[in-house]
């Protein structure tokens, strides 16, 4: 796998994974405007034919102008690719921090998630639910 140059993810700094999946990886990123963003990178070469490839990007970039319009949904906040290179990126809301909450340090940032709260607490408490 060839790794990503970092100054092509336009207005993002990549600072480090925090995540990865069958298609790409997660990272941890800051855009030009000092926000931290979760930014996800898909890779061509981890699809064995290129119509999944494009259909991932398409679904991505219809779902990114929806995603905005509903609070309960992750907002996209900026969809590109890299052809050359061979990847497309997005970039989305970061998710709280597990110790800290929306205060984040990039050195210590791990993804507060669902399934962390409940390995944690044990069943949730209704209120919590919604």
């Amino acid at each position: 796998m060839k790794p990503i140059a970092m100054e092509k993810i336009q207005d993002h700094e990549l600072l480090r994974i925090i995540g990865e999946g069958h298609y790409g990886e997660i990272w941890l990123a800051r855009h030009s405007s000092g926000a931290f963003r979760a930014l996800k990178i898909i890779r061509r070469d981890r699809f064995q034919r290129a119509r999944p490839f494009e259909r991932e990007y398409y679904g991505v970039e219809k779902y990114g102008p929806v995603s905005r319009q509903h609070d309960e949904l992750i907002d996209i906040l900026d969809i590109g690719q890299n052809q050359a290179e061979g990847y497309f990126y997005y970039a989305m809301e970061l998710g709280d921090d597990q110790k800290t909450g929306q205060e984040i340090a990039p050195e210590s940032y791990k993804t507060k998630s669902l399934l962390m709260e409940l390995r944690t607490r044990g069943s949730l408490p209704v209120g919590d639910c919604l």
